[in-house]
């Protein structure tokens, strides 16, 4: 299962300070979570932070994080936007039981 602190940090830090309606409602769920919106920022987000702003010729947002777990390859690319585009950023996902397995035909099949 997806631990919260993925969605957190997905929320949190992929988020443009100008939000839509919908970005707005899932900040306000983080925020009922009770979740520290400040610090994950402090942590994750600073001046050497790579984000690539939403844009209708992209149609996704992405914020690459550092520091996420404290061990190994320590970074995280969160991207939001339209669903095929965002997919097929992928090489691999995460199944039923939190496990990362790699993105087949099969599974981009099931997707669509």
């Amino acid at each position: 299962m997806i631990q919260p602190t993925h969605i957190e940090h997905g929320i949190v830090c992929n988020t443009a300070d100008e939000r839509g309606a919908t970005d707005q409602a899932m900040v306000e769920l983080v925020e009922r979570m009770g979740t520290d919106m400040k610090g994950i920022k402090n942590k994750h987000l600073t001046k050497d932070t790579i984000c690539f702003p939403f844009s209708s010729k992209r149609k996704r947002m992405s914020t690459i994080l550092e520091n996420v777990t404290g061990e190994g390859y320590d970074k995280r690319i969160h991207i939001k936007g339209a669903s095929e585009i965002v997919k097929n950023c992928c090489n691999s996902y995460l199944n039923a039981a939190g496990e990362v397995c790699e993105m087949t035909d099969e599974m981009n099949k099931q997707l669509d």
